[in-house]
């Protein structure tokens, strides 16, 4: 059964879309319940001995994969193998993905769609400790998108006019207002691609049983700058905080449906999510709830 202290539709608020953008201007999300949640994920992450080959084929290499996902807010296990394994080297942080997935066709095919609402996707978001975070999705045929976020509050204490200049100069971009203490929100820019990315998907079957893989790598001369971290390559014993995400379109409770259609407008295809930490409601973006992961110099398979 759902959890009765899950977000209603009445938590979220939307914005006014900009003439021809699906996308709201500002968005207002559940914050972090009271109620007692289980422990945020810990995750060691190790070398990679040789670079993964970027090609959807995850049994090349081995990844240290991580517990099944469970549901986003509250925790149950869910009906369809989900998981998750991060390596890293001095040149990347890399991500891969198992899922097993009756429903893996996929409709969205322009690139920068926002895939998550029309398909089942798997998404990473990291995030520095000082900085601010990087978030892609992908479904099963290859269409991505690419978020960069930053928090303007952290700009205006520091003075930074010029960061926060570039911020109201963006073409197309999403407000996330404010939560908990905070007395400003944070600036998704929607037009972001980070440099170098890259990621393959692929049809599996886990005996018998469709399902589709991913894999990412992510440079870490591009993802220092979003994240704030000073030390490029960075040192082990570097701690990220790191959400691994699927949605999952289909059948959804009368929750899950109405927080897609407060998330993405009326229309929204029915949807739940599966994620590697539990949030404790459906908002992916209360960072504070992403799994502590801590560079390893342990290598991967030894």
């Amino acid at each position: 059964m759902p959890d009765s202290n899950l977000p209603s539709a009445s938590v979220f608020e939307r914005g006014p879309s900009p003439k021809g953008s699906r996308m709201p201007r500002w968005t207002l999300r559940a914050d972090v319940p009271t109620r007692p949640l289980p422990p945020v994920l810990e995750y060691s992450c190790k070398r990679a001995d040789t670079p993964p080959v970027i090609d959807g084929a995850i049994d090349a290499t081995p990844w240290p994969w991580s517990e099944p996902f469970r549901h986003i807010g509250t925790g149950d296990q869910v009906e369809y193998l989900s998981r998750a394994a991060f390596l890293w080297d001095d040149d990347h942080l890399y991500a891969a993905f198992d899922f097993v997935d009756p429903g893996r066709e996929a409709i969205a095919t322009e690139p920068g769609s926002h895939v998550y609402v029309w398909d089942n996707d798997a998404e990473v978001l990291v995030s520095g400790a000082d900085g601010g975070y990087y978030e892609i999705g992908v479904n099963s045929i290859g269409t991505s998108y690419e978020v960069a976020w930053t928090w303007v509050e952290k700009l205006v204490d520091s003075g930074d006019k010029a960061a926060i200049d570039r911020l109201f100069r963006l073409p197309n971009f999403l407000y996330y207002a404010p939560q908990g203490d905070h007395q400003i929100g944070r600036v998704g820019d929607l037009d972001f691609q980070l440099p170098g990315v890259r990621h393959t998907e692929r049809w599996t079957e886990h005996h018998g049983a469709p399902g589709w893989t991913s894999q990412m790598a992510f440079p870490w001369s591009s993802l220092a700058p979003v994240l704030g971290l000073t030390d490029v390559p960075p040192v082990a014993g570097q701690e990220l905080r790191v959400q691994a995400y699927r949605a999952q379109h289909g059948e959804a409770t009368p929750e899950e449906l109405a927080a897609s259609v407060a998330a993405h407008g009326e229309g929204a295809s029915p949807a739940t999510a599966w994620t590697w930490s539990v949030q404790g409601n459906h908002n992916v973006h209360n960072t504070e709830r992403w799994a502590k992961v801590t560079l390893s110099n342990e290598e991967a398979g030894k």
